[in-house]
């Protein structure tokens, strides 16, 4: 059972977060870089970013890959809707093929607010 055990630790997984900047944006169209770090806050290349609408609206989903110093840049255009103040994107990590990464916490979602 012991032994059991010790092969589950062997299969553990870093968990990454995503970090965009800016974190609180407004309306419209815009590029918005996303750090994807370990839990050292080492950047992490070759990983796939996806931004999606929450409460805030994008037309689909945007995907960017991280470069070699772990940033991707996407271009997003977000709306809110009708007599809405604010509202969030959300941001998905999906781990390089490479090292024992997952994402399976939520990350920083984008603050959208109206000017």
């Amino acid at each position: 059972m012991m032994g059991m055990i010790g092969d589950i630790d062997g299969l553990a997984a870093t968990e990454l977060d995503a970090q965009p900047q800016p974190e609180v944006t407004t309306p419209g169209e815009q590029s918005i870089d996303v750090a994807v770090v370990d839990p050292d806050g080492s950047r992490v290349a070759d990983a796939t970013v996806i931004v999606r609408g929450g409460s805030a609206r994008i037309d689909g989903v945007v995907t960017a890959e991280t470069n070699g110093e772990g940033i991707a840049t996407v271009d997003v255009d977000p709306e809110l809707g009708p007599n809405q103040a604010d509202g969030t994107l959300t941001i998905d990590v999906k781990p390089t093929a490479e090292g024992d990464y997952v994402d399976e916490r939520g990350n920083t979602e984008v603050l959208v607010v109206e000017e």
